[in-house]
């Protein structure tokens, strides 16, 4: 493998790890005015156990210095999800908004109880890699956007975890029989 794309597979988990534990203590449920619009999408458990906190800006990773340059700017982020702890960039955004950013957030975290930290990782930075750097092209990055505006667009209810392994299985991110 690539020794950069090593070093951030590697350090980006232990990064997601060190983020979700520092900041799942001062993290809240699902805000309660939003909680009803996701009810329909998410299972149950996966909405108990998430926690989401606010920073005025999103900060990239310390190892970012020992690369030299900034691979994906974080500070441009709205939101980030470290496994099952959400961090939003705290903006004013009307409800619709926030349910929208929460919606895909949420993907993000039915994306790591399927596959794992490491495992997400290393799809997040392979096919970083693969789409030429660009942040929309990172396969997992196009499966939460599209599960995002099916939920913006108000289509028919669905499973965003049946979604999520539809789409991790169509793209070779996961066999069916290795599923976590």
């Amino acid at each position: 493998m690539n020794p950069l794309l090593e070093v951030l597979r590697v350090n980006g988990a232990a990064w997601v790890r060190s983020q979700r534990d520092a900041l799942r203590g001062r993290a809240l449920p699902l805000p309660r005015s939003i909680r009803p619009k996701l009810d329909r999408y998410f299972a149950e458990p996966v909405l108990e156990a998430v926690r989401v906190s606010e920073t005025p800006e999103i900060a990239n990773p310390t190892f970012y210095a020992q690369l030299g340059w900034i691979p994906l700017d974080f500070r441009d982020m709205e939101g980030i999800s470290f496994d099952n702890v959400i961090l939003l960039k705290s903006v004013p955004r009307t409800e619709p908004q926030l349910a929208s950013l929460l919606f895909h957030e949420l993907v993000h975290v039915v994306q790591y109880s399927i596959l794992g930290i490491d495992a997400f990782m290393d799809a997040y930075v392979l096919g970083w890699a693969a789409a030429g750097c660009d942040y929309f092209r990172i396969p997992l990055e196009m499966n939460a956007y599209e599960l995002q505006g099916r939920f913006g667009r108000g289509e028919a209810l669905f499973s965003v975890e049946a979604g999520v392994k539809e789409y991790l299985q169509a793209h070779a991110q996961i066999p069916a029989s290795q599923e976590r």
